[in-house]
């Protein structure tokens, strides 16, 4: 068995790897929510290590007490990592109180019960069990959040074994207890056991970036809703429901070119934002509902299973709501409207995204040409004979409704 000098430079060794690791990790993902306690919580062990290792195989009080309260440091910010990464605060009055309680222990115990001090183990344990238990009772438990608590916790356990044979040892039970080979075995257990809770930290960090990533390819960075992308995957799947109707309301903001010659970019990106903060319902309605940005000032209302009707009385509520709130720029109130183009899929008529994209395009452009804060409605009807021709000749019409519907009619 390797003295405590060699186990204890292995420490500090694998304490670095994990470090220049983070750093890494840190320097090139510098948004990633708790890399940098993570970090902190690899380094402060190398200095736990190097000063443990000064001591040689003798106990000195000072070293003893400060190596291990930088080690139980490093799990406490580990701990404080974890929280920081699901956007919990961080607690770090709470963690810094039992950092100096524990040190506090540890001096007052270390002459009574030098060699068997049960504290100094329990005390380290404390930081870990509470990480692995706020990982596992999370709402977003995950593989790295299982992996982390793994090592965690047998790190835990093996320290908390050798507190309770310190503790049978002190209360007068007859266990003889290697006390050195038991030691150099929770040395070894601890390291193989921090590689596997940094490699779990990892999984999570990794996770979080591929979820972003995925984010990124399907919202809209300035309004946060679903961008082109994803309406058109949520389109097909809508359409491929078969035979229920279907309707897609197309607008876009009237005079928005000079809101940005007028006011400037920003207004327009704030009058953008003011569209899906104020159609927010839409967003957050859940079910098959879809509320996109299209591009520019370009957005898409998907109403699975609605008809004619219901799209037309939507149409009319979102103007209304819009004129009611107007944009709040500098001071200013500035009116917005809306111009909508409705497409309607009657049931039994097979037409494709692209189809109905392109009909509400077409009603959109009507509603525009006759004088924009208005609705137009054109639908699909269903094929009423085998020729294709016929069927594509078709959907341009509502009977009985008309091709323009404007607001208010």
């Amino acid at each position: 068995m390797p003295d405590f000098f060699t186990l204890y430079l292995v420490v500090l060794l694998l304490g670095l790897s994990h470090a220049v690791l983070w750093a890494a990790i840190v320097y090139r993902y510098p948004d990633l929510k708790g890399a940098r306690f993570w970090l902190c919580g690899a380094i402060t062990p190398i200095f736990g290590g190097a000063v443990l290792a000064t001591q040689g195989n003798d106990g000195l009080l000072v070293q003893t007490v400060v190596g291990n309260a930088f080690t139980i440091g490093g799990f406490y910010l580990c701990l404080m990592g974890v929280r920081r990464f699901h956007g919990d605060p961080t607690r770090w009055r709470s963690c810094c109180a039992l950092l100096a309680v524990s040190i506090v222990a540890m001096v007052a115990t270390f002459r009574a019960w030098y060699g068997f001090n049960p504290l100094y183990t329990f005390l380290q344990a404390l930081p870990l069990l509470l990480t692995a238990g706020y990982l596992l009772n999370h709402r977003h438990r995950d593989l790295g959040a299982v992996i982390a608590s793994i090592g965690l916790i047998l790190a835990a356990l093996m320290h908390l074994a050798m507190a309770g044979l310190f503790t049978v040892r002190l209360a007068g039970g007859e266990i003889e207890i290697p006390v050195a080979r038991l030691a150099a075995a929770d040395l070894l257990v601890l390291m193989f056991s921090a590689t596997i809770w940094n490699f779990g930290f990892i999984v999570l960090g990794v996770d979080r970036l591929r979820s972003e990533l995925v984010r990124l390819a399907a919202e809209d960075d300035l309004t946060g809703l679903p961008n082109r992308r994803s309406f058109l995957q949520r389109l097909d799947a809508a359409l491929a429901g078969g035979e229920a109707p279907l309707s897609l309301l197309l607008f876009d903001l009237d005079r928005f070119k000079a809101i940005n010659d007028g006011y400037g970019h920003a207004a327009g990106d704030a009058a953008l934002s003011h569209v899906a903060r104020t159609f927010h319902g839409y967003a957050a309605s859940g079910g098959a509902t879809t509320f996109a940005r299209l591009g520019g000032d370009e957005f898409v209302i998907l109403l699975p299973g609605a008809a004619a009707d219901e799209a037309t009385r939507t149409a009319e509520h979102i103007g209304a709501l819009l004129r009611a709130n107007p944009l709040a720029w500098k001071g200013d109130a500035l009116p917005l409207s809306l111009s909508i183009g409705i497409a309607c899929k009657a049931p039994g008529h097979a037409l494709e995204a692209g189809g109905l994209i392109e009909l509400a395009d077409k009603a959109l452009y009507h509603s525009k040409r006759k004088g924009k804060d208005t609705y137009t409605l054109l639908s699909s009807l269903p094929s009423r004979g085998p020729s294709p021709r016929d069927d594509r000749e078709r959907p341009m019409l509502v009977p009985r409704l008309g091709e323009i519907r404007p607001r208010g009619a």
